[in-house]
């Protein structure tokens, strides 16, 4: 009966001091989260004062060739290094974007190849890239027919493609759509828009430490230390009532 006494004070004490080592824990990682605006799918007839979080890093006329992509003043490698990006497009001087998609950065630049089908889904889109063939996207779920732009029809208004590489490799040419707006290739009415924003982190939530200012740790481990000392008054009742008999 001794040696069980002696375990349960122990045990007291171990409840106790885990209890103590709980409280202390150190935070969790911190989170990375979107812009403020930050819709899923493409988006229609957007204002450009809605896009709270969002810069403008590049744009142009649908009409304008030869844009570098990489290297000095490259609208990938120098312009828009965001983490996340948004291509939009739109009539020129008309704060409605005549339709708009937002994703990761690593989403919408995922190199789908110069076939006619491949796509990379993120956020509600179909995303597509490649340097040398198109760049734009599709409603989630949606097929496209890149050739080289997307010009399939399937709700046409949340569909946005630029042509790339036409005629100069790893830039952007001419064309060629802004939803159900297609043949633009040679528009000075037709705006291009690239926008990028950075993650924003949220503090990591964090437990409160042992201290003068730490009541309600405090009381946590008061109440476990309680519950351990009961054990060991019980069981020392026991064995006095077990020696008494």
């Amino acid at each position: 009966m001794t040696k069980i006494l002696g375990a349960a004070r122990f045990a007291g004490v171990a409840l106790a001091a885990g209890a103590l080592t709980l409280v202390g824990a150190s935070s969790a990682s911190a989170a990375t989260l979107p812009p403020t605006y930050y819709p899923v799918g493409p988006q229609t007839s957007v204002n450009q004062s809605a896009l709270v979080g969002w810069t403008l890093c590049y744009s142009g006329l649908y009409a304008d060739d030869d844009v570098a992509l990489y290297g000095a003043g490259g609208i990938i490698s120098e312009l828009c290094t965001g983490d996340y990006l948004m291509l939009a497009g739109g009539p020129l001087n008309d704060p409605i974007l005549t339709v708009l998609a937002a994703a990761p950065r690593a989403d919408v630049l995922t190199d789908t190849g110069t076939d006619f089908t491949t796509t990379q889904n993120a956020n509600g889109s179909e995303w597509y890239f490649n340097p040398n063939h198109s760049w734009g996207f599709a409603l989630g779920g949606d097929i496209v027919r890149k050739n080289s732009c997307d010009t399939d029809d399937t709700n046409a208004e949340s569909r946005l493609c630029f042509h790339t590489g036409d005629g100069l490799a790893d830039h952007m040419s001419a064309g060629y759509r802004a939803g159900a707006t297609e043949g633009l290739n040679f528009a000075t009415d037709w705006t291009r828009y690239v926008y990028q924003a950075s993650g924003t982190t949220t503090p990591a939530a964090v437990l409160p430490v042992m201290g003068s200012d730490s009541s309600v740790p405090l009381l946590a481990a008061a109440s476990l230390l309680a519950v351990g000392l009961a054990v060991v008054t019980t069981t020392s009742l026991r064995a006095r009532r077990t020696r008494h008999a």
